[in-house]
């Protein structure tokens, strides 16, 4: 028991770091660019950093839209300076630290994570919602009864015996076809309440504190 708290103890808590990705402005007459300048909040997950796209600091109390970009390599905990170019030659922008420090969970649930972080710069509690799309189920085109077929008699086990045969033949068109817009949705992908990252690419941030520090003179 004594060996296993010692292990917790040893154990570093995970990093984060907040970057100003400044990203270049486009040639005068040519169409300006699909991404602006904006911040990135990066989280260490075991050997890289789990990324999303911010497009200013939060307030607090307010409720932000996040982008979930790929996974970034761990070195940008310390990287800072001008991006190297990308596939094609573009110009990246660079990247300025704006706060590092380390993070915990502290509540998780398949809606929401509640995670404190602490730097020397200030300590806040934000609240990350991932947000899974909806998606309708494909319609069974089986269960649609064609307009351009004739109506025939289906009575179906528990009918009423003395109804004529066009309601019969409504009570069971009713009974086995569903209109498009009551089909049942489900959300992809299934958010797992102990996966603390779920690869979903729309996430809002709710801050529910932020403090910053004053520096030491």
């Amino acid at each position: 028991m004594e060996a296993r708290n010692q292990d917790r103890l040893d154990r570093k808590p995970p990093q984060f770091v907040i970057l100003w990705h400044s990203l270049p402005s486009p040639p005068e007459g040519s169409f300006p660019p699909l991404r602006s300048s904006h911040f990135d909040f990066m989280f260490e997950d075991g050997g890289h950093l789990v990324t999303f796209e911010v497009p200013r600091m939060p307030i607090p109390g307010e409720r932000l839209r996040l982008i979930r970009l790929g996974n970034h390599r761990v070195d940008y905990l310390q990287l800072e300076g001008k991006l190297a170019p990308g596939l094609q030659g573009e110009d990246r922008g660079y990247v300025t630290r704006w706060a590092a420090g380390t993070f915990q969970c502290l509540r998780q649930s398949p809606a929401k994570r509640i995670i404190e972080l602490t730097s020397d710069r200030f300590s806040a509690q934000i609240v990350l919602m991932p947000k899974p799309k909806i998606e309708k189920l494909p319609i069974d085109e089986s269960v649609i009864q064609s307009s351009h077929e004739p109506e025939t008699e289906l009575i179906l086990p528990g009918s009423n015996p003395l109804a004529t045969p066009l309601e019969s033949h409504e009570t069971s068109v009713k009974q086995n076809s569903l209109p498009h817009n009551s089909l049942p949705s489900r959300m992809l992908p299934d958010l797992r309440s102990n996966d603390l990252w779920p690869e979903v690419e729309d996430w809002d941030m709710y801050v529910s504190r932020w403090a910053l520090k004053e520096k030491n003179v």
